[in-house]
């Protein structure tokens, strides 16, 4: 139960995080960018690249991205165990070390064979800094204004096909995959330093207030932070304790459907365009809008889990993907024209981003920020495992039925199932390292209250 003053910070929409807290946000946007751009966005135009080079068919390197994709669920996973047993800062060190060194060699490799392996680890470690290791990030800065703060740092994501993507391609017409990759992994190396020299995994180890809440001394800060991991120590779930909550699995399938969804919906974006008579370059145009409409989406989905809480307003983000599944289904009927398909790019422009940002924040809420790390573990496995399926269905049913109508009405309802799950998630703080301050504070209270 939380305080007055919890509650007030917890349903607040004022981004008043502070220097450092501004400083954790920003580093978790850039984190986000290049992770979005070397595991998916950056594939629209170095595949080709890589295959006009070599000879190798393009079919062949996505596969290498599928398996990758699909190895990467056990490899975040991992790094989600070591975030909450060795801290977050040395899973983000590692991962931004391995994937800058893969970008150094990436554009000059000779073999598929090598592809593969640096395809496989970028896809690891990328998603170690960009996801595993950026909300673990801001889970521990703002345990009561994750929905804004990772509303703010999930706006990377978008930014990768808005900012990162026109200078691949300019650096490809203007030198070669060589430079392309160097550049981004020269970029990745300042962020290393960056991360070595001035990241803390918690504010206290700054000496700064978790969500810039100064209403105590930031020696009593430290203390509590300091005994809260030392009950963590002892009281922290083990993985099959965590396997056995309700929440975990509700929390992976709520939004591993929805990201199936949206991957379902986007994987054709172009084509389905292309068919309502907008031509390939408009339709390429239209996409980039709704990247830049998912930043400013991000956000107010940010704001709204502030403002109402993250089951509520997962709620909505359920019946939004639902509507935009609808939509992309009369594109795909050739029902409803260009109008239809204008409102179906803003209204899935509007979404691109929204789970990355309350799987994290649902996974806070009921996991606390002393047991985020362990529990995300198992629930970003369920929803990289689910989202990886968005492909394949798309493909089964555009080669059994010669469309993708169905295919959208199934995410559909697949998105309205989510909304369903989500309606029946017990939403309460079940971290016992959480649970067990909340008890010392409230017999201290009646201790005080006694004495008096």
């Amino acid at each position: 139960m939380e305080n007055g003053r919890d509650a007030e910070i917890s349903k607040s929409i004022r981004s008043n995080f502070g220097a450092w807290g501004w400083f954790v946000i920003i580093f978790a946007f850039l984190s986000f960018m290049f992770a979005g751009n070397l595991i998916v966005d950056s594939l629209n135009v170095t595949v080709d690249a890589f295959s006009q080079m070599h000879g190798w068919k393009m079919g062949v390197l996505l596969s290498y991205s599928t398996v990758a994709g699909l190895i990467a669920i056990a490899g975040s996973g991992i790094l989600s165990k070591c975030a909450s047993r060795y801290g977050v800062k040395i899973v983000y060190c590692i991962s931004l070390a391995v994937v800058a060194a893969c970008c150094m060699v990436w554009g000059s490799i000779t073999s598929l064979k090598e592809y593969a392996v640096i395809v496989i680890l970028v896809n690891i470690f990328g998603n170690g800094f960009g996801f595993v290791g950026g909300t673990a990030l801001l889970a521990n800065w703002f345990p009561r204004k994750k929905g804004l703060a990772m509303g703010w740092a999930t706006i990377g994501f978008q930014a990768s096909a808005v900012v990162l993507l026109p200078i691949y391609q300019y650096m490809l017409e203007k030198y070669d995959l060589t430079a392309a990759y160097r550049l981004v992994g020269i970029c990745l190396l300042a962020l290393l330093i960056i991360c070595i020299v001035f990241l803390k995994g918690f504010p206290e180890e700054r000496g700064c207030a978790p969500d810039n809440d100064w209403s105590v001394s930031i020696e009593e800060m430290k203390k509590e932070h300091a005994h809260a991991l030392e009950i963590k120590a002892e009281k922290e779930y083990s993985t099959l304790e965590l396997i056995r909550i309700p929440q975990i699995w509700q929390i992976g399938l709520v939004n591993g459907l929805v990201q199936l969804a949206i991957t379902v919906m986007i994987v054709q974006f172009i084509p389905n365009l292309v068919v309502c008579g907008f031509s390939v370059r408009r339709a390429t145009w239209l996409y980039s809008g709704a990247s830049v409409i998912g930043g400013l989406g991000s956000y107010l989905w940010g704001v709204l889990d502030q403002r109402i809480g993250v089951k509520k307003a997962s709620i909505w983000m359920c019946i939004v993907h639902a509507v935009g599944g609808a939509l992309f289904g009369l594109i795909a009927s050739q029902i409803g024209g260009k109008f239809i398909a204008v409102l179906a790019a803003l209204v899935v422009g509007s979404i691109l981003g929204v789970s990355s940002n309350y799987v994290g924040s649902f996974t806070a809420q009921v996991f606390g920020r002393y047991g985020y790390s362990s529990s995300f573990a198992l629930i970003i496995m369920i929803v990289t495992g689910m989202r990886a399926f968005g492909y394949s269905l798309i493909g089964v049913i555009n080669t059994a039925t010669g469309s993708n109508t169905i295919a959208y009405l199934i995410a559909a309802g697949l998105s309205l199932l989510a909304m369903f799950i989500t309606i029946s998630t017990d939403d309460r703080c079940i971290d016992p390292t959480q649970l067990a301050m909340m008890e010392e504070k409230r017999k201290g209270r009646n201790d005080r209250t006694k004495n008096d």
